[in-house]
C-alpha cells in the first residue's frame, strides 16, 4: 500500500491529538494507579477476550478467503475445455503448471464419476479412487462446490482440507469432479503473528470434530495437539450446541474460555469447520495482576515519556490508518468486497475524526456492495431450493392452463394418479376427474377470477381404475404468458375414514353421563378401532397416589376393576402436555396394572384428562395385543374425547362434594332438632319441680297443661331426628305417640280409649308444630270434660287427606258441648288456642254436638321443602 502525501494530511486534527496524549500523559499518577487497581483484572480479562474473539475471527476471515480462493479456483478450473472433456493428458501438465503457482494447494485431482483419478499434479502412478471419500459423495449428491475435513493426500502425503467441485460435460450432464487439498501448514503462517496470554490455544476443527490446526502459546506443542485427532466430546457438544462462546475444562485440566467462528458455505447449512481461540482464565488474570504492579512502577516515567510516546505513535494512530484505508481500496478494486477499514474489535472512538468518518464509510460501502452480491447469490440458491422443495413435496402441486392442460405436475402428484410426471404434461385435468365435466371448468374459472381461490373436494381416477377422494385447493394466477391455474391436492382416505369413526364415537356417547359415558366410551373405542382394551381412570386425592377406574372394557365387555397405585399403571409416565406411547412389551413394564394384567398386551397409548387449571385428574388409554405405532389420528381422537372425560369427571366430584355437604348439614339439622327437644324436655322438668312447691291447685293445672303443651312441641322436634326426612314429620305417628302420652299424664285417663284413623300425612315442620298443639288440646280437653268420674269412654281422631286439603276430625262420645259454647267470647284459654292454632294453619275449625263433641279441622297442605328450607 502507497503512503499519502503529507500535503494531504489534516494537520490540525493531528495536533489536537498529539495535545490530547499530552494531556493524558499529565493526569495524577494516583489516579491512573488507583482506577488501574479497581479494573486491571476485569479489563485484562475483557482485553483478552477481545483479542481471543478478534483472532478466532481473522482466522475464521483467513480461512473463509482461502475457501472462496479455492472454490473460485476450482470453478475456473471445472469451466476448461480439457478437464469437462477429461482429458487427462492435457490436465496434467495444467495442473502441475498451476500448482507451481499456488504452493498452498498440495495437489489439483479430476476424477470420473466412479472416482477414479484421472489426472493429478503429484505425477503419482499409484491409482487412487475417491469414491469413499465423503466430500466426493456430497459433491456428486448436492452438484455444488463441497468442503470436506481433515485428510493425509494420498497422493502428496500432506495434511490438507480437501475440497471439491462438480466438472459438466459439454452436454451439461455431471461428468467427474475436481478437488484440491488447501495445505494446513498455511494456518501455521497464519498464526505466527498472534500474540495471547500463556497457556492460551489457537485451533481449527473440521465438521467431524478433527483437529486441522492447534498452536499452543508460547510454545507450539505438535505432540499435544496432533492433526487429524479429534477433540474431547466435551468439547464438541459445545461446538454442535451452536454457542459463540463457553467455559470448560481443557485437555490439560485447566478451565478455560472458548471463543468459536463457524465457516459455513451458505447460510442455513452446517458447519464445515470449527475456528476457537481459547484462554486460560487463571494465566489471564495472573497477566492483570502482575501489570498492575508494574503499573505502579512506570507511572513516575509515565509525564516524562508523555511526549516521546504521543510522537512516537502518530504513525500507528494516524500514517497506519490512511494506509490501511489506501489497502482496502485496492482490495475492492481487485473484487475483493471482505477488505475493512476498521480494525475489528477496536472499541470505536468517542470523538471520531475525519479518518475515522473515512474509514466508517469505506466500510459500510464494502458492507453494501457485499450484501448486494450475497443477496444475488442467496437469490439464485434460494430459486434452485423452491424448485427442488417443490418438486419433493408432500403435497400435490400441478399447474393448468385455461384450457384445462396440465403444464406442471411434481412428483406426489404423478405418483397418486399413477403416472410418470412425463405422461401427465398436456393431458386434461378432466380426463382423471371423475366429478366434473368441461362446464364444471369453465364455472370454476368463473368462480376463481371472480371471487379468488377456492377448495373443493372431488374424486380422481388412478391409472388402475382405482377412485380416490381427494382435495383441491385452486388459485387462478395471472402471469405475462398467460392465466394459469395453481393448485394443490392431498388424498383425503383416511381422514374420511376417521372422520367416520370419529362420528360413530360421538353419536353413541352423546346422551351418556358418568359412568354410563366411560363405559360407552371405551366399549365403542374397543368395537370400532379393533383393539381388545380401553380404559379410563380418575386420580384420588384422598388417598393419594390412587387411580379409580371408571370403566375398563376388554374385547367389548365391561370388567370389574378396583382401585390401584398410580405407581403401578403407566398413567404415571403420561405427561401433562403430550401423551404416552408404549410401542410394546407394555404388561412386562407393567405387570402388577389390573388393566394389563393377563391381556399380554404390546402397544399403549395414553392421553392425561386435566382439570380447568391444567392439573393431572385422570387418564384415557387404549391398548393392543400387537406393537403400536405413533397414530396422529389416534391420539387427537383420544384427546378430544379426554376434554368430555374431564368434564365428566369434574362433575361426578361436585355431585360427590354435594351430597357429603348434604350429609353434614343432615347431621347438623338432626343435632338441633335433637337439642331442641332436650331443652324442652329440661323446661318440663324445671316446671315439674316447681309445680312440687305449688298448694293450690288451680296453678298445678296451669302448670301441668303447659306441661303438656311443651311435650307436644318437643315430641315433633324428637320425631323429626330420629327420622330418615329431616323436612316432614309423619303426623300419624306423631299423633299415636302424642295420644299415649296425653294418657298416661293424667289421672283417671284409663277409662278411656283412644281410636285413631288416619291417612299417611307428612307435614313440615311450621305446620306438625301448630296441629300438634291443637291436637294436644283437643285431646286434653276431651279427657278433662267429656266424661264424669266414673263413666269409660271413646275419643276417636280421624284424618283424611283429598286435593291438597287435610280434613281432622276429633270426636268423643261423651256429654258433649254446652248449649253456649263460644270458644271466641269468653272460651277457656285451651279453646282459644285451639282457634288460635287454626289460624296459624291457614285452615278452619268447627265444633258441634253429636252423641258427644265434635270438633273438625280443615287446612291446606304445602308442598314439600328441602332440608335447608327455614321452619318459621
Amino acid at each position: 500500500m502507497s503512503t499519502p502525501a503529507k500535503a494531504d494530511r489534516p494537520m490540525l486534527s493531528i495536533r489536537q491529538k498529539l495535545l490530547f496524549l499530552v494531556v493524558l500523559a499529565s493526569l495524577p499518577a494516583l489516579g491512573l494507579a488507583l482506577y488501574t487497581g479497581l479494573h486491571a483484572e476485569r479489563h485484562a480479562l475483557r482485553d483478552a477476550e477481545l483479542e481471543a474473539g478478534r483472532i478466532s475471527r481473522d482466522l475464521a476471515q483467513r480461512e473463509q478467503h482461502l475457501t472462496a480462493g479455492a472454490r473460485q479456483f476450482l470453478a475456473t478450473l471445472a469451466r476448461l475445455p480439457a478437464v469437462r472433456r477429461l482429458d487427462a493428458r492435457a490436465c496434467e501438465p495444467l495442473f502441475r503448471e498451476l500448482l507451481a503457482a499456488n504452493p498452498l494447494y498440495s495437489d489439483v485431482v479430476l476424477a470420473n464419476l466412479s472416482g477414479d483419478v484421472l489426472a493429478s499434479a503429484s505425477r503419482t502412478r499409484t491409482p487412487v479412487n475417491l469414491r469413499d471419500s465423503a466430500y466426493f459423495g456430497r459433491v456428486l449428491s448436492s452438484r455444488f462446490f463441497a468442503v470436506g475435513g481433515y485428510r493425509k493426500s494420498r497422493t502428496t502425503g500432506h495434511d490438507v482440507l480437501v475440497c471439491g467441485h462438480p466438472v459438466f460435460g459439454q452436454d451439461g450432464a455431471l461428468a467427474g469432479v475436481v478437488s484440491t487439498g488447501l495445505k494446513l501448514d498455511v494456518f501455521e503462517e497464519a498464526a505466527r503473528g498472534i500474540s495471547l496470554p500463556p497457556g492460551s490455544t489457537v485451533f481449527m476443527v473440521d465438521h467431524a470434530g478433527l483437529r486441522l490446526f492447534n498452536r499452543h502459546f508460547p510454545d507450539p506443542r505438535p505432540g499435544v495437539y496432533p492433526r487429524g485427532e479429534p477433540v474431547t466430546e466435551r468439547i464438541w457438544r459445545h461446538l454442535s450446541s451452536g454457542g459463540g462462546s463457553f467455559s470448560d475444562v481443557g485437555i490439560d485440566g485447566r478451565q478455560r474460555l472458548f471463543f468459536v467462528q463457524r465457516s459455513r458455505l451458505a447460510d442455513g447449512e452446517p458447519p464445515y469447520l470449527y475456528v476457537m481461540a481459547t484462554l486460560v482464565e487463571s494465566e489471564v488474570r495472573k497477566g492483570a495482576r502482575a501489570m498492575l504492579y508494574w503499573n505502579l512502577v512506570s507511572l513516575s516515567l509515565a509525564v516524562a515519556l508523555a511526549a516521546a510516546a504521543a510522537w512516537l505513535t502518530g504513525r500507528r494512530v494516524f500514517a497506519e490508518r490512511i494506509e490501511r484505508l489506501a489497502g482496502v481500496a485496492g482490495s475492492f478494486a481487485r473484487g475483493d468486497l471482505s477488505a475493512r477499514a476498521v480494525v475489528p474489535g477496536r472499541k470505536a472512538s468517542r470523538w471520531p475524526d475525519e479518518l475515522d468518518m473515512l474509514a466508517r464509510a469505506v466500510d459500510r460501502m464494502g458492507e453494501e456492495l457485499s450484501r448486494r452480491e450475497a443477496e444475488r447469490e442467496a437469490v439464485l440458491e434460494r430459486l434452485a431450493r423452491t424448485q427442488f422443495a417443490v418438486d419433493k413435496a408432500g403435497d400435490e402441486i400441478f399447474w393448468a392452463d385455461t384450457q384445462g392442460h396440465l403444464v406442471y405436475v411434481n412428483e406426489r402428484a404423478a405418483k397418486s394418479l399413477g403416472y410418470e410426471r412425463q405422461e401427465l404434461v398436456g393431458r386434461s385435468v378432466l380426463d382423471f376427474d371423475a366429478d366434473h365435466r368441461p362446464e364444471h371448468w369453465r364455472e370454476l374459472l368463473e368462480h376463481l377470477s371472480g371471487q379468488g381461490p377456492l377448495t373443493l373436494e372431488t374424486r380422481h381416477r388412478h391409472s388402475s381404475g382405482a377412485i380416490v377422494p381427494k382435495e383441491l385447493t385452486m388459485s387462478l394466477v395471472r402471469a405475462g404468458g398467460g392465466d394459469l391455474v395453481f393448485g394443490t391436492g392431498r388424498d383425503i382416505r383416511e381422514r374420511k375414514r376417521n372422520e367416520a369413526v370419529l362420528r360413530s364415537l360421538l353419536d353413541d356417547t352423546a346422551t351418556a353421563t358418568g359412568r354410563e359415558f366411560f363405559e360407552t366410551l371405551t366399549a365403542r373405542l374397543v368395537a370400532v378401532l379393533d383393539l381388545p382394551a380401553a380404559f379410563a381412570g380418575e386420580y384420588l386425592d384422598s388417598p393419594a397416589g390412587m387411580v379409580r377406574p371408571l370403566a375398563l372394557a376388554v374385547g367389548g365387555a365391561i370388567v370389574p376393576a378396583g382401585d390401584f397405585p398410580l405407581a403401578d399403571s403407566p398413567g404415571r409416565d403420561i405427561p401433562r402436555d403430550g401423551f404416552l406411547l408404549i410401542e410394546e412389551e407394555a404388561t412386562l413394564r407393567f405387570p402388577k396394572n389390573p388393566a394389563l394384567a393377563g391381556q399380554d398386551i404390546q402397544g399403549y397409548l395414553g392421553v392425561p384428562i386435566l382439570d380447568a387449571h391444567g392439573g393431572k385428574i385422570g387418564h384415557l388409554s387404549v391398548m393392543s395385543r400387537q406393537p403400536m405405532g405413533a397414530d396422529e389420528t389416534l391420539v387427537a381422537i383420544l384427546r378430544l374425547f379426554a376434554l368430555r372425560a374431564s368434564a365428566e369427571i369434574l362433575r361426578l366430584r361436585a355431585e360427590r362434594g354435594t351430597l357429603a355437604s348434604l350429609r353434614e348439614k343432615e347431621v347438623l339439622l338432626r343435632e338441633i332438632h335433637h337439642r331442641v327437644k332436650n331443652n324442652m324436655q329440661i323446661i318440663s322438668s324445671l316446671l315439674s319441680l316447681q309445680a312440687r312447691d305449688i298448694d293450690d291447685p288451680a296453678m298445678q293445672e296451669l302448670v301441668s297443661v303447659s306441661r303438656a303443651r311443651i311435650m307436644s312441641m318437643a315430641l315433633v322436634h324428637e320425631d323429626l331426628y330420629q327420622s330418615e326426612s329431616l323436612a316432614q314429620v309423619d303426623f300419624r305417628r306423631y299423633l299415636e305417640r302424642l295420644a299415649d302420652r296425653v294418657l298416661s299424664g293424667m289421672a283417671g285417663a284409663g277409662r278411656v280409649r283412644f281410636q285413631l284413623d288416619l291417612d299417611e300425612l307428612s307435614l313440615p315442620v311450621d305446620q306438625a308444630v301448630p296441629l300438634g298443639l291443637l291436637c294436644n288440646e283437643l285431646l286434653t280437653n276431651a279427657l278433662k270434660h267429656a266424661f264424669a268420674e266414673t263413666v269409660s269412654g271413646m275419643v276417636t281422631v280421624t284424618g283424611r287427606v283429598a286435593d291438597g286439603l287435610a280434613t281432622l276430625t276429633v270426636r268423643d262420645n261423651g256429654r258433649g258441648l254446652p248449649p253456649d259454647f263460644d270458644p271466641e267470647c269468653g272460651g277457656t284459654l285451651g279453646m282459644q288456642l285451639v282457634w288460635s292454632l287454626a289460624d296459624q294453619l291457614h285452615g278452619q275449625i268447627t265444633a258441634e254436638s253429636n252423641s258427644g263433641a265434635v270438633f273438625t279441622l280443615r287446612f291446606p297442605l304445602r308442598a314439600e321443602r328441602g332440608v335447608d328450607a327455614p321452619a318459621r
